[in-house]
């Protein structure tokens, strides 16, 4: 269970951080 919650937050901040940079990239 543990295990699980931490992959999910990971992959969370993972795609965050992508969509942040695509955007950043973007933007500029």
């Amino acid at each position: 269970m543990f295990r699980f919650m931490y992959i999910y937050i990971y992959a969370h901040i993972h795609v965050t951080t992508i969509t942040v940079c695509w955007y950043d990239v973007c933007s500029h």
